[in-house]
């Protein structure tokens, strides 16, 4: 692709699709981190319940 032949209205349309693939492409990231944090979070949950689990007298 060469710029300096592209018109303005090509020039706008390149630069907004780019945009929307950046902003796609950070959705998915945060959703990836959304999961993994969740994830996290499950895993410290089970940890605290068979720390409490082993720390009850039988």
């Amino acid at each position: 692709m060469d710029v300096k032949k592209m018109t303005e209205e090509e020039l706008r349309e390149t630069t907004m699709k780019n945009l929307l693939q950046m902003d796609k492409q950070s959705l998915l990231l945060m959703k990836s981190n959304a999961e993994t944090l969740c994830m996290y979070q499950e895993m410290k949950k089970q940890e605290r319940q068979k720390d409490q689990g082993n720390k009850q007298p039988a």
